[in-house]
């Protein structure tokens, strides 16, 4: 009698884990799906909309002045969200005065139709010193789709070496950065 009732038991308790088993596939197989179409879904990347959205594009590499005064600039907005901002590294700070900046790293985000805005950080150095602290340059960025050009205004915010901010001034000007399209 034992028997039976271990082996009835058993087969039970194979239907059950069968059951439990369909049901986490299916659960497996939903939250795939989720995963896929969350990760497919373009409004939720940083520039969401292709070069034929109503928004524009940001995504991709640019070259400019970040102001009407400065220096020119190379400028790397990733689909995710992040900006690499290169310059020369020598920034003249008064008459034969000098400090070296590092590249920028940094966000950036849509804020309108065309509209987007980018906080990037910088080290700073002095011929002698390694470390005298780090600037702050916040933008905002227009992207103008008929001429696929960036026209930048932006605060500068210069931080000593113990992170108090030493002042703040604006960009000079209004930059004008042109799209770098592969093999043009």
């Amino acid at each position: 009698m034992q028997s039976i009732s271990i082996q009835h038991s058993g087969v039970k308790t194979g239907r059950v884990m069968a059951a439990l088993t369909r049901a986490a596939q299916r659960k497996s197989a939903v939250i795939l799906g989720l995963a896929i179409v969350l990760l497919a879904t373009p409004s939720l990347r940083a520039d969401s909309g292709g070069n034929e959205s109503e928004g524009g594009q940001l995504a991709g590499t640019w070259v400019g002045n970040a102001g009407s005064t400065l220096a020119p600039a190379l400028a790397s907005f990733m689909t995710d969200g992040r900006v690499i901002l290169s310059r020369p590294v020598t920034v003249p700070t008064g008459p034969g005065i000098f400090e070296l900046a590092s590249t920028g790293h940094g966000e950036w985000k849509r804020t309108g139709n065309h509209e987007f805005v980018s906080t990037v950080w910088f080290l700073r150095s002095g011929a002698s010193v390694e470390f005298t602290g780090l600037v702050k340059l916040v933008l905002t960025i227009n992207l103008d789709r008929s001429s696929d050009q960036l026209a930048i205004t932006g605060t500068v915010f210069i931080y000593d070496a113990a992170g108090n901010l030493l002042g703040s001034l604006p960009q000079p000007g209004v930059g004008v950065f042109k799209r770098i399209v592969a093999g043009e």
